[in-house]
């Protein structure tokens, strides 16, 4: 189990949030390692942009995304 590192969201103001991850198991019919952020904060598509140093293969990231208003 290979974690990722370097995750990050970047916002167009140019701060950065660093984000904490937690292990959520391994799916054995997707074959591949599950991770959320637990960090508290919120992914706004097509504004913020999310950004990993290492993206270990057979790894899914799972995050907060703002729902469009």
């Amino acid at each position: 189990m290979a974690k990722p590192e370097g995750v990050r969201i970047e916002r167009p103001d140019g701060s950065v949030v660093p984000c904490e991850l937690d292990h959520r198991g391994y799916d054995e019919v997707e074959d591949m390692d599950n991770w959320d952020i637990v960090t508290e904060v919120t992914f706004r598509p097509n504004i913020d942009k999310l950004c990993v140093d290492v993206f270990p293969p057979r790894t899914g990231l799972g995050f907060r995304v703002a729902r469009p208003q």
